[in-house]
């Protein structure tokens, strides 16, 4: 009998997502809801590309015995917790699977501004971010000017490609005479996963 116990650790970087990379920091703003960068033409670049990243922490326990001569049984069972900051992790293009580019709203970032941010006064209530970060009137975060910003931080949280928990079983049964070679050999697995 053979017990394992096992701790992996991973971080996770250029998770692909789509993110719209011409929109202007200024969009978050009142009234300029669809600011694009100048000189990149009158339609938002929803792009497919490496913008998320994250952790990755799984502890396994796993159990194998020779019940027999002819059959062995694993089984194990893994936690794992998953952290990044895309909000719908995305492994194919929508452009791909026939879907379209335009489903950011769906699958993108809800922040698609990366670089240094610009000052900007809100246009209702005349609050700039000279001197500091601040929710404007329409409910977007507007950090310090001057400061890097990737707006995929504001996102993180849970991973939805990591399962919390995973349970196997899995057997080999070893067939008599000549059944015992290699591509005789009897082979059955279920998988259950939370």
């Amino acid at each position: 009998m053979v017990l394992t116990f096992d701790y992996f650790h991973k971080n996770i970087d250029d998770i692909t997502t789509i993110r719209a990379t011409n929109l202007a920091f200024e969009a978050r703003m009142p009234n300029l809801g669809n600011e694009l960068v100048p000189g990149t033409g009158p339609k938002r670049i929803e792009s497919f590309g490496p913008w998320g990243s994250g952790t990755y922490d799984g502890f396994t326990v796993g159990f194998q015995k020779r019940m027999t001569h002819n059959f062995t049984l694993q089984a194990s069972y893994t936690y794992a917790h998953g952290m990044d900051d895309v909000l719908n992790s995305t492994l194919a293009s929508e452009i791909q699977s026939g879907e379209g580019i335009n489903f950011l709203a769906i699958s993108g970032l809800s922040d698609s501004f990366v670089g240094k941010v610009p000052l900007v006064t809100d246009a209702n209530t005349g609050q700039t971010n000279a001197n500091g970060p601040f929710v404007n009137s329409i409910g977007n975060p507007v950090p310090k000017a001057g400061t890097f910003y990737n707006g995929a931080k504001i996102d993180y949280g849970p991973s939805d490609l990591a399962l919390n928990h995973t349970f196997l079983i899995h057997t080999i049964i070893n067939f008599p005479g000549r059944c015992n070679s290699p591509e005789f050999s009897g082979h059955r697995a279920a998988t259950i996963s939370a």
